[in-house]
């Protein structure tokens, strides 16, 4: 297993992550695209970067301090059905970043689709007290 890590590593930092920086460099506004990269990144950040670019990457960002903002600020509720539910989602939302460091997560479809319906109904429960629709 020590050489698995150690060939995975070294795909990472010769292969990989050289490819999506690469491509940021190519087009750095906008990236050169979505599936331009190649089907593995292993780093969400950098494959965001490479692919979207610095304006695609940041209106990701901007999405996501966004939701985390207003997660965060329900906790103040004195509802403990919300606020169990914006602390799972906070704790989502941490593992979701770390785990992009070193895995493509929002590609992985099964895993982007509930990671986004849970962030959406969560959000939903933040809104409901604030404006009806």
């Amino acid at each position: 297993t020590e050489l698995e890590v150690g060939r995975s590593t070294s795909i990472r930092l010769t292969d990989e992550w050289p490819r999506a920086t690469n491509a940021l460099f190519k087009n750095p506004l906008l990236g050169t695209g979505y599936s331009s990269i190649s089907l593995a990144t292993d780093n969400d950040y950098l494959r965001s970067l490479g692919e979207t670019g610095i304006i695609g990457f940041l209106s990701l960002m901007i999405i996501f301090t966004f939701l985390t903002k207003s997660f965060i600020a329900e906790l103040k509720t004195d509802d403990n059905f919300k606020k169990t539910i914006h602390i799972i989602i906070l704790a989502i939302f941490l593992d979701a970043a770390l785990t992009a460091i070193f895995i493509d997560i929002l590609e992985a479809s099964k895993v982007a689709c509930l990671f986004w319906i849970v962030a959406g109904i969560a959000w939903r429960a933040t809104r409901h007290n604030h404006k009806k629709i």
